[in-house]
Order: structure tokens, then C-alpha cells, then sequence
């Protein structure tokens, strides 16, 4: 009778040995899964997924078979690209056809003072050489 003892104990220590690999086993796959997930879900990316993937496809992608063939070295070559440069936009004259008119507001000699320094202020738009320019009536 402890002989059957002895084997019935060794029996249920293999089954529980074998049940408790499996289950280590899942537990480590379910580990692995869900470090995948928040590496989905809070890990750097430069793109969301709209729709997360199947759990049980997750550790296909980590597999490499056997039977692959082993990548060799590839030599990158670096090219530097100056983009274009981009169009400015670029003022064209005004047509000749278009009427020109030369508008003078009249300021009085206080006006044309500068409150912090009391000298003239300059006249805007006016250059030395165009003097006679704003002197002219404008066209009617």
C-alpha cells in the first residue's frame, strides 16, 4: 500500500508540474502581450492606430522562423537634398493706363513738430528728388 502511495504522489507531482509549467508559461505570454499593448497605447509613435490589433496576432510578428534567411549588411548612402526655393511673391508695376494721383494733406507747423525732440518730422513718401512731384496739382 505505500508503494501505491509512492506512485500515486510521483503521478500527481508530474501533473502538477506539468500544469504548472503551462501555466507559467501563459502567464509569460500574456506578460509579453500586454507589454505590446502599452507599448501601443502609451509608447512614442508618429502614427495612432485607429483600431487596435488581435491579441493572440500580437507574438506572430516577434517570431522570426527558423528557416529565414539572414539579412545582409546593406551599405546606406547618404544624399543631401537642397529643397527649391520656395516662389516670393514679386511686385510688378503698376499698368501705365492706371490714373496716378498724388494726395498732400496739409499739416499745420505744430503739427509737424516732433513732441520729443521738437524737430520737423519728415514728410512720408517724399524723396528729395521728387520734390516737384508733390508740389503738382493733382489730375482732375
Amino acid at each position: 500500500m505505500a508503494a501505491m502511495n509512492a506512485a500515486a504522489l510521483a503521478e500527481e507531482n508530474r501533473t502538477l508540474k506539468a500544469t504548472l509549467a503551462q501555466r507559467e508559461a501563459r502567464i509569460e505570454r500574456l506578460e509579453f502581450d500586454l507589454a505590446q499593448l502599452k507599448k501601443l497605447l502609451f509608447g512614442a509613435r508618429s502614427e495612432r492606430l485607429a483600431t487596435l490589433p488581435d491579441i493572440d496576432q500580437l507574438p506572430l510578428w516577434d517570431e522570426v522562423p527558423e528557416d529565414a534567411p539572414v539579412a545582409s549588411p546593406v551599405a546606406f548612402k547618404t544624399v543631401v537634398v537642397q529643397s527649391p526655393a520656395k516662389n516670393q511673391p514679386k511686385r510688378t508695376a503698376l499698368p501705365a493706363h492706371l490714373p496716378r494721383e498724388i494726395v498732400v494733406l496739409p499739416l499745420s507747423a505744430q503739427d509737424r513738430q516732433c513732441p520729443a525732440c521738437g524737430e520737423e518730422r519728415p514728410v512720408i513718401g517724399k524723396r528729395p528728388l521728387e520734390d516737384s512731384l508733390f508740389l503738382m496739382p493733382p489730375n482732375s
